[in-house]
C-alpha cells in the first residue's frame, strides 16, 4: 500500500506541475499511468494480498517474498516508465514496462494458484 501512496503523491506532484506550466503530452501520459497503474493498481495488489495471503498457498513460489518482489517489480517498473516519459528516456520506458509486466505476471501466478487451490 505504501507504493500506491508514493505513486499517488508523484501523480499529484506531476499533475500540479503541468497544470501551471505548459508541458509535453508525455507528462499527461505519465500522470495517467501513475494514477491508474500506480495508485489504483498497486492498491488492488495490496488489498488482494491482504485477503488472499500468498503464504497460504501450497505451490511453488507461494510466499510473502515472491509477493513483495511482484509489488516491487510493478512499482519500480511503473516509476521507471513514468520517469522515462517525463525525462524523455525511451530505454527507461521500455525497461520499466517490461518490469511492470513481469510483476503483473507474478501477481497473476500467485492469485491464480491460490484460487486453483481453494477450488480444489
Amino acid at each position: 500500500m505504501l507504493a500506491a501512496v508514493v505513486s499517488a503523491t508523484l501523480a499529484i506532484a506531476l499533475g500540479l506541475w503541468f497544470a501551471f506550466e505548459a508541458r509535453p503530452p508525455s507528462f499527461v501520459l505519465a500522470h495517467l499511468r501513475l494514477n491508474l497503474l500506480g495508485f489504483l493498481g498497486l492498491s488492488i495488489l495490496g488489498v488482494t494480498y491482504q485477503f488472499y495471503p500468498p503464504n497460504a498457498g501450497r505451490f511453488p513460489g507461494a510466499n510473502d517474498r515472491v509477493a513483495l518482489v511482484t509489488i516491487g517489480l510493478v512499482a519500480g517498473g511503473l516509476w521507471a516508465e513514468a520517469a522515462g516519459l517525463v525525462f524523455g528516456v525511451p530505454a527507461a520506458e521500455t525497461v520499466g514496462g517490461v518490469a511492470a509486466l513481469a510483476g503483473a505476471a507474478g501477481y497473476a501466478y500467485l492469485i491464480a494458484g491460490l484460487f486453483r487451490q481453494i477450488r480444489g
